[in-house]
């Protein structure tokens, strides 16, 4: 018989998930320094902003200006630095947030429409830095959602979306 996966499980699954963007800011040049794996908030930003000129968020959602979580300086006043994908990363998770929303609010034919739209972000980096856990959480629940079972979907997007849109 299948456990039961709480609520709690999700959320703190979907945070991990959604910290995976962050993650590409990590050193794995084996303890070299290549300040050429890394870039400032503001580049970070600007790739957000490139980014968000390729993709199509669902009828109704809007982009942010600046993707969330992205600090110039930390608190001591020194500069912090980004992996090379982090701001195309953040547009990706708030266009598949965004795709999410519409799923959970929608029925039908619109729901057909958004659940394709979704299985889309397979192909982008964001999905592509994901751990094993992530991947298995986003078909899960993506699988779930196209039999429709919205539970696992609603978690997510409760958890790590700020509500793209509204």
């Amino acid at each position: 018989m299948r456990r039961a996966r709480t609520r709690t499980h999700y959320a703190l699954s979907v945070i991990t998930f959604a910290m995976i963007a962050f993650a590409a800011c990590s050193d794995s040049s084996g303890g070299k320094d290549d300040a050429a794996e890394y870039i400032t908030a503001a580049e970070a930003v600007a790739d957000y902003r490139e980014r968000a000129t390729e993709l199509s968020l669902a009828p109704g959602t809007v982009w942010e200006d600046e993707p969330w979580g992205l600090e110039a300086k930390d608190s001591d006043g020194v500069a912090v630095m980004y992996g090379l994908s982090v701001g195309r990363q953040q547009a990706e998770f708030w266009w598949l947030c965004s795709w999410q929303g519409r799923t959970l609010n929608t029925s039908g034919r619109e729901r057909e429409v958004a659940l394709g739209e979704i299985e889309k972000f397979r192909g982008y980096e964001a999905y592509k830095w994901m751990d094993d856990n992530g991947h298995k959480m986003f078909e899960s629940y993506l699988a779930s959602a196209r039999l429709g079972d919205m539970t696992e979907m609603n978690a997510a997007e409760s958890a790590a979306c700020n509500h793209p849109g509204g």
